[in-house]
């Protein structure tokens, strides 16, 4: 618990530095204009050190030990969430306010954990080397996607980061990324779907439901979309799985939320959004794997709700 902690408040520090720069150099642009990214801003790598009495860029923080900080494309981040809406005031109150993270999982074999924000908005994961590797050597390409697909429903990433506390001879790298679970909807159902039958079988007990669970309650239960909103999800999910499949990614799979809608004859928003989730599986069974937002811009449709109903939500 005391390490989860110290590596909170260097994440806190690290990244309202990083991000506060970033934005700070991007104001300096002639007229405010911003610029066209290239091959260097997308791997580009921005270093910081925080003693514990400050520096000149660096604020004085609590922890005994000196840390470092690396902030990965930070420029490209900064458009990309600027690119899915997100404020960056909300966004630093959020990641930054307390270090007040909720642990939600961990994997004992991996080693890997992630958290979500107090308010559940947003979720910080850690990543293997090969994982984080990987995502530098796409993001031209993850970048581009996201540009042409306002509407995709693969991870929203906001920012990469590596923290190295010495003290704690620990070199730990982590994802930041909007959360699934934003939602003020109660969820009563969740699925897991990947479009197959072989082992997609959820266990007994499971609050999370798999392919075959839904095949089960067919015709009944299933999803039912209006035509024209049906049409572009799944032109939508199409260009999705096609750029994952260009990427060289196969194992991945699309979480669906369900909120039960218990009042007849009310008009009720109706928002459909699902979301692709992408497992790494370094050693074979890892499975401490985030899940993904899905923008919502052009989804939200309003229905004259004369039954029984639900909608989904990512």
């Amino acid at each position: 618990e005391h390490e989860l902690y110290t590596m909170s408040i260097a994440v806190m520090f690290g990244m309202r530095t990083a991000i506060g720069r970033t934005n700070l150099d991007m104001s300096k642009n002639v007229h405010n204009e911003r610029r066209w990214l290239d091959d260097d801003d997308m791997m580009s790598v921005e270093k910081y050190e925080f003693p514990p009495r400050g520096s000149d860029i660096t604020p004085p923080h609590q922890l005994n030990h000196t840390f470092k900080f690396k902030d990965y494309s930070p420029l490209a981040f900064a458009y990309l969430r600027r690119m899915f809406g997100v404020n960056e005031f909300d966004f630093l109150s959020s990641v930054c306010g307390k270090a007040n993270y909720i642990n939600f999982q961990s994997n004992a074999k991996s080693g890997q954990f992630f958290f979500y924000s107090k308010d559940g908005k947003y979720m910080i994961k850690t990543m293997t080397n090969t994982e984080g590797k990987f995502l530098r050597r796409i993001m031209p390409h993850y970048f581009r996607h996201c540009a042409k697909n306002p509407n995709t429903l693969i991870a929203k990433f906001l920012g990469m980061y590596r923290v190295k506390l010495y003290h704690l001879k620990r070199n730990i790298k982590f994802i930041v990324m909007k959360s699934v679970y934003d939602t003020d909807k109660p969820l009563h159902q969740i699925f897991d779907v990947k479009g197959s039958s072989l082992g997609r079988d959820a266990d007994p007990g499971d609050a999370v439901k798999k392919d075959n669970d839904i095949r089960r309650v067919l015709p009944e239960g299933a999803f039912v979309l209006e035509p024209g909103l049906r049409q572009r999800l799944r032109e939508q999910v199409e260009r999705d799985c096609q750029w994952l499949g260009s990427m060289k990614i196969m194992d991945y799979s699309m979480l669906i939320g369900v909120h039960n809608i218990g009042s007849r004859n009310t008009k009720l928003t109706k928002s459909v959004s699902l979301s692709t989730r992408v497992q790494a599986n370094d050693d074979g069974d890892d499975r401490s794997n985030s899940s993904y937002d899905a923008s919502m811009q052009t989804l939200d449709r309003y229905f004259n709700v004369d039954d029984d109903d639900s909608y989904l939500d990512g």
